[in-house]
C-alpha cells in the first residue's frame, strides 16, 4: 500500500505544474478580460476543471478498447485448430 501512495503522489507531483499553467493562463486571460475577484477564480477554476475533464474520458476509452482487443485475443486462443488433410 506504501508502494501505491507513493506512485500516487509522484504522480501528483507530475501534474501540479501542468494544472498551475492552466489556471495561470486562464487567469492572465480573464485579468485581460477584466474580471476581477470572485469572478476571476471561478473562470480561472472552471477552465482547469474542464481541462481535467478530459484524462478520464480519454482513459476510459482506451481501457474499454484493450479490454476489448484482450477479450478478442483470449476467444481467438480458445478455438481449436482445425486437421484438415
Amino acid at each position: 500500500m506504501s508502494l501505491m501512495g507513493g506512485a500516487g503522489m509522484f504522480a501528483v507531483s507530475l501534474w501540479n505544474p501542468v494544472i498551475g499553467g492552466w489556471i495561470d493562463t486562464v487567469t492572465e486571460q480573464a485579468t485581460a478580460a477584466g474580471m476581477t475577484g470572485d469572478e476571476l477564480a471561478l473562470a480561472s477554476g472552471q477552465a482547469a476543471l474542464g481541462n481535467l475533464i478530459l484524462f478520464p474520458a480519454v482513459l476510459i476509452i482506451a481501457l474499454a478498447g484493450f479490454y476489448v482487443y484482450i477479450k478478442k485475443i483470449n476467444q481467438l486462443k480458445r478455438q481449436p485448430l482445425s486437421n484438415e488433410n
